[in-house]
């Protein structure tokens, strides 16, 4: 909780006001912040060498130095990075009872008073290992390896058919990082990428499926 409280006390600003910007997608750090409402957001370790080429040839790791190219970075080429969101069960169920507590509490303060109310609920589902191993191959193949495993917040179909069969899901990124927005839009080289990356998906796994 270290942590958390030095961000908020340097801040002086709510968690989700608050852009965490790491190279590491995993670990207690990153659960840790995604329960209290950070927004954190990865890069890819690639991309972050070529960002710190900017500021030193030197190929010592520094850490004061990589917070300052993070930090710049993410201020910079926000579409390099990608924001992180959790598909542990544990940790969702900690953040519906946070959830719930905050509600409370802005209650009791008044004027008005916040319900918050389950509609519906879904359990996140895993997409297959060996179709996302091979997802990765292609995009080592027609996109130069430009891949990051990532789960998903928004509901797709793959999530039921994953209870039937193996699935998995290919997504091209959006321009800005702006998602399930009316001004969600996608580079149409990206397009091509993303599609070529599919095929060669597809015929990856028709070759493993007949051998």
């Amino acid at each position: 909780m270290e942590l958390r409280d030095w961000l908020l006390e340097k801040t002086k600003a709510t968690p989700v006001q608050i852009a965490v910007a790491i190279e590491m997608p995993h670990g207690p750090v990153v659960e840790m912040l995604l329960e209290h409402g950070f927004m954190v957001l990865a890069i890819n370790p690639k991309q972050l060498d070529r960002f710190r080429d900017r500021f030193t040839v030197a190929g010592a790791k520094d850490d004061s130095r990589d917070a300052l190219v993070l930090g710049d970075s993410l201020r910079t080429d926000r579409k390099a990075f990608r924001q992180l969101a959790t598909d542990d069960p544990a940790v969702i169920d900690r953040l519906e009872v946070r959830l719930h507590s905050m509600a409370a509490d802005f209650t009791a303060r008044g004027p008005v008073g916040v319900i918050v109310e389950r509609i519906r609920t879904g359990a996140p589902a895993l997409m297959n290992a060996a179709f996302q191993d091979t997802i990765e191959a292609a995009s080592r193949t027609c996109a130069g390896g430009r891949s990051l495993r990532m789960p998903s917040g928004a509901g797709h179909d793959a999530q039921v058919l994953a209870t039937i069969m193996p699935a998995a899901m290919l997504f091209v990124p959006s321009i800005g990082g702006i998602s399930h927005h009316w001004t969600e839009n996608t580079a149409d080289a990206d397009i091509v990428t993303g599609a070529e990356v599919f095929v060669e998906t597809c015929a990856r796994l028709l070759a493993q499926a007949s051998s």
